[in-house]
């Protein structure tokens, strides 16, 4: 995202006009415009003086890193990390033995697995079901981090989950075509022959397991 989106996206979280914006700033009306479109790049003095008058983090004002706010920005791959292993020891702690003796294995208790055991693919197939919506979280988080009204962050949210969770209505050869893309994150967990890389590191073996 460029200077402008980013500039633009500002003016949407700060909710303000772009004369609103100059006068803050002491700044002109015809060069706030031209910042908006590219038309005139900013100094870093007028930088600082966003960051400091509007409380933005400068590092996401020039180069588009992190947030708006400079809040926390959530990696979507270290999330879903986590989410599968909270999971998986959540049903360890139910009582799933099978789960018990995957968390041993990758803790190192023993060898992984090499076969696909029917409770082991059981236990993938469930581990998928309840994470995945691990990667719209993680996006949901950081698109609206910066939104600084608890109750404003929360609404905004919610309607972005619930337009992401409507039913597809899209036509079925687009549907098709679009689910033999690549994932767009292949780090979190990636296939490689019979084994299951969580992360940076082999784990398990089972069918071929892909996040959506």
């Amino acid at each position: 995202m460029g200077f402008c989106l980013r500039f633009g996206q500002l003016l949407d979280v700060l909710n303000i006009s772009q004369n609103e914006f100059a006068r803050q700033l002491g700044s002109t009306s015809a060069f706030v415009s031209n910042l908006a479109t590219g038309k005139s790049k900013p100094g870093l003095d007028f930088l600082q003086k966003i960051a400091e008058t509007f409380d933005v983090s400068l590092d996401w004002l020039v180069l588009g890193k992190g947030t708006l706010r400079g809040k926390p920005f959530l990696d979507p791959d270290g999330h879903h990390v986590v989410l599968l292993r909270v999971t998986l020891a959540q049903l360890a702690a139910a009582g799933d033995t099978e789960a018990r003796r995957l968390a041993n294995e990758l803790l190192g208790n023993g060898d992984i697995s090499k076969s696909a055991s029917p409770a082991r693919q059981a236990l993938l197939d469930e581990l998928a079901k309840r994470t995945q919506h691990g990667p719209l979280i993680a996006m949901l988080y950081n698109h609206y981090i910066s939104i600084p009204d608890a109750d404003e962050r929360g609404n905004e949210v919610l309607r972005m989950a619930l337009q992401q969770l409507q039913p597809s209505n899209k036509d079925p050869l687009a549907s098709m075509v679009q689910s033999l893309k690549p994932s767009p994150s292949t780090s979190a967990t990636t296939t490689v022959g019979s084994q299951i890389q969580f992360g940076t590191s082999s784990r398990m073996s089972g069918r071929d397991y892909h996040e959506k």
